[in-house]
């Protein structure tokens, strides 16, 4: 068998096409739920990549503050992402028996039919599945970097009450 390069290549471009299509309307249900948790995330970043630049007690305090307050506001509307998700699968699911009853011909044939008809419900199932699992993967790794922060400022507090320690006289006998 014999490659039509041609025909590959315009396969691959129409995917392409599609999945830029898609990826749009995903990144779009994405940033309306975690905005301002990716921008928090990326002041974050952007302080601690820096090694020119210590991260403040105080910045620490304000990451630590606002960073579960913003996981808060993006787990709920992760919820509402997931109710879309299912309404669209009930639409689905109702054109398809719809569509199924509505045409004449074997079982098969109107399978096929009906399932010609929710290809575009498919993909709406797909997008909202996928910024579902995307916006799950902000909250985990909001959740390290949260973790991460509070291991840091407990091991400054620990640091601190050492040094006042050491300041204060009490020094170990050795």
């Amino acid at each position: 068998m014999e490659i039509e390069q041609s025909l590959v290549t315009d396969r691959l471009n129409s995917i392409n096409t599609n999945q830029r299509a898609l990826t749009r309307h995903i990144n779009s249900i994405v940033k309306e739920c975690c905005g301002s948790l990716d921008n928090l995330m990326n002041t974050i970043r952007e302080t601690i990549s820096n090694p020119n630049v210590t991260l403040t007690n105080e910045q620490l305090d304000y990451f630590i503050l606002n960073l579960p307050a913003l996981m808060y506001y993006a787990y709920e509307k992760q919820e509402l992402v997931g109710m879309r998700e299912d309404i669209a699968k009930q639409e689905k699911l109702q054109r398809y028996n719809d569509s199924y009853s509505s045409y004449e011909g074997t079982a098969i044939e109107r399978k096929q039919l009906a399932e010609s008809d929710i290809v575009y419900d498919v993909l709406v199932i797909s997008i909202y599945s996928r910024a579902r699992k995307q916006i799950q993967n902000k909250l985990d790794l909001a959740t390290e970097m949260l973790q991460s922060l509070k291991k840091v400022a407990t091991r400054r507090i620990s640091e601190n009450d050492f040094n006042n320690l050491n300041n204060m006289g009490y020094k170990e006998n050795l």
